[in-house]
């Protein structure tokens, strides 16, 4: 077996560590900057796309609610009225009932605070 004499002895660093840790940081510093870029390009095609998606969307509600007022107008009600036979007159003065908003709120409260009442009761049997 021949045996080298001459072999190159490596002792210590090839390549100064400070150096190599710089390296390493500049380059992930620099992915992480094209990352963000493109990343904030992607960002802005999906806003460009939302935004135009808004103005079509807009433009059909304004659509829709131009149809509606004219579906809900006075002159159309009275036609479809007519198309299905249907006659509304106003109502007789005996007819029409009239509520104090003051009555109605306290009548509205008693009952509720009788079924306030009524559910303690259930709880408590229950229990």
């Amino acid at each position: 077996m021949i045996l080298r004499t001459n072999k190159k002895k490596w002792n210590g660093q090839s390549f100064p560590a400070p150096f190599a840790v710089l390296l390493v940081v500049l380059s992930a510093v620099a992915l992480g900057y094209l990352w963000l870029g493109s990343r904030c390009e992607a960002l802005g095609k999906d806003i460009k796309n939302l935004e135009t998606e808004q103005v079509s969307l807009e433009q059909a509600h304004r659509a829709a609610h131009c149809k509606w007022d004219q579906i809900t107008s006075a002159v159309h009600m009275d036609r479809a009225l007519r198309r299905h036979g249907i006659v509304l007159l106003w109502p007789d003065n005996s007819q029409i009932i009239r509520i104090d908003e003051s009555q109605a709120f306290d009548n509205l409260v008693v009952e509720r605070g009788k079924e306030a009442m009524a559910d303690n009761r259930r709880v408590k049997g229950l229990l």
